[in-house]
């Protein structure tokens, strides 16, 4: 046990993360985390500890064309691409776990569309957070909750377009842009779903579409670079803890 925690941080510590710090316009510094897919050799894949995110078997990571440096391209035949966490141990994995207790406010990942079947323009990218009830094997005990971007997916060949999405972590109600997916949440309110969720999320999505809404299936060639989350400066995220990083002062 002892040695596959130090595993875990040493990928993250010299291969994962990239740190930079935003100062909203009221000067109190947050930290932001922010995942890069760099890589050392002239490609590499994807797998175990180092993989936070995935679209799918397809992923491959580049060492350069990215936003900027290496990135996680895929190509995937789907009416809804999607970018999800995948299942590792919330303990290890930063962007699983109780939101409130770590203090995120906000999301986000860079996009590229390279080409698209048929089109990919008048389609929001949407964040969805699910709690799955610890039971990964049973659907119909899940709870999902949505924030429908403003942004749009770009057109193919405009180049890398970020989309960061708000959370209200504190909120002790389902926040006005966030709603639940339907057919999720059975016997909950919508403020119970969102506290179920927002204290135990076991998956983040970036979907590319209005969950629920009626598109095609085509093919997607994309990239996605700079899956990043963003914690009150007095946050704690479980693995890495507080006070970790070195922050300016205001």
């Amino acid at each position: 046990m002892r040695d596959q925690v130090l595993m875990f941080r040493r990928v993250i510590i010299t291969t994962v993360l990239g740190l930079f710090v935003t100062v909203p316009c009221w000067g109190y510094p947050r930290q932001t985390i922010s995942l890069k897919y760099d890589c050392p050799y002239e490609t590499c894949t994807c797998s175990g500890a180092i993989c936070y995110f995935t679209v799918g078997a397809q992923d491959v990571g580049l060492p350069a064309g990215g936003h900027p440096g290496g990135y996680l391209h895929a190509v995937v035949d789907a009416a809804e691409p999607q970018l999800t966490s995948t299942p590792l141990h919330p303990f290890y994995h930063l962007w699983l776990g109780d939101y409130t207790y770590s203090k995120i406010i906000n999301l986000g990942v860079d996009i590229n569309v390279f080409s698209v079947g048929v089109a990919a323009e008048n389609r929001p990218v949407s964040l969805v957070l699910r709690n799955n009830g610890h039971t990964p094997d049973e659907p119909l005990d899940d709870c999902e909750i949505v924030q429908v971007g403003a942004k749009h997916v770009q057109r193919p060949g405009r180049g890398w377009k970020a989309f960061d999405f708000n959370v209200p972590y504190d909120s002790q109600v389902l926040p006005q842009s966030w709603v639940i997916l339907e057919g999720s949440c059975k016997d909950l309110t919508p403020d119970e779903a969102w506290l179920r969720v927002i204290h135990d999320v076991t998956a983040v999505s970036y979907v590319l579409g209005e969950p629920g809404g009626s598109y095609d299936i085509q093919t997607w060639d994309l990239g996605f670079d700079n899956t990043r989350l963003t914690i009150e400066r007095d946050g704690i995220l479980p693995f890495v803890g507080h006070g970790t990083f070195e922050l300016d002062e205001p």
